[in-house]
């Protein structure tokens, strides 16, 4: 239907928001579902809600599948302007997890391996690489990851460096919050739950922050070290994980000690 007859059903009756069908699908979450997911109807929803103050109920549901309208908007490659909707008025949906117990970030991630495939994502070697598909679902992850590492769309003090476009979705002002905590992405990488490929991208495009000390003293390293054990999530299904990589290299290491032990 037109954006204008969903805001006046919306403006007449905005306890309808709160309905669901059979699959527990509220009309946010089927607004949000397709990669052509109308910002305009989406901004009525959100603010007709708002008006009975219901705008973070309806953000809050989940469906069948425990998806939130974030997670609906992530896995259906809705635009960034639509993630940031549904942020401001909830950004709390950044932590649920669904049915798989993945994050929108980790969703949004699912997506991006099936439709790029390992080889771009793999071929990542510096911000050049950001760009057409990759750049887009770049954009969305620091949307996405600033709000989960700041706690809001709020702008604080921000620390960023190679996509100018990432750092906007993240927004580019550089006042404080109330936490005055800065935005340096790489150390934001090292304490959100994310997929470890988009981690290691994060090391390639944020090279310069590797050695850098937050307002804790905290080194990316130091912040990983110190973050929640999350669970493995092997949305790329290629098994080359960081447990191998360290196994393969011990492995070899043990295999030149007993060469050499036999030459002696």
């Amino acid at each position: 239907a037109p954006a204008e007859v969903i805001q006046l059903l919306i403006q007449a009756y905005p306890e309808a928001a709160l309905h669901v069908g059979t699959t527990g699908m509220n009309p946010l979450h089927i607004a949000c579902s397709s990669e052509h997911a109308s910002e305009e109807v989406v901004r009525i929803l959100l603010v007709e809600t708002a008006k009975a103050n219901l705008a973070k109920q309806v953000c809050s549901m989940k469906d069948v599948d425990l998806d939130t309208p974030l997670h609906s908007a992530c896995r259906c490659g809705a635009s960034l302007n639509v993630l940031r909707l549904l942020m401001l008025v909830y950004p709390d949906a950044v932590h649920q997890r669904d049915y798989e117990g993945l994050t929108p970030l980790l969703r949004l991630w699912v997506r991006e391996y099936f439709l790029l495939g390992d080889e771009v994502i793999h071929g990542v070697t510096g911000p050049e690489s950001l760009t057409g598909e990759l750049g887009e679902a770049w954009n969305k992850t620091m949307m996405l990851l600033y709000c989960a590492y700041i706690g809001s769309l709020k702008p604080p003090t921000t620390r960023t460096t190679g996509t100018a476009t990432a750092a906007a979705a993240a927004s580019s002002s550089s006042s404080t919050n109330n936490n005055h905590k800065v935005f340096r992405p790489l150390h934001a990488f090292a304490a959100i739950d994310c997929p470890r490929r988009v981690v290691k991208i994060a090391t390639k495009v944020y090279r310069d922050q590797m050695l850098e000390r937050d307002e804790n003293g905290m080194t990316p390293l130091l912040v990983a070290c110190q973050a929640p054990v999350y669970k493995f999530q092997d949305i790329s299904h290629d098994g080359d994980d960081l447990e191998d990589m360290l196994e393969d290299h011990l492995y070899a290491e043990e295999e030149d000690t007993e060469m050499s032990y036999k030459e002696d």
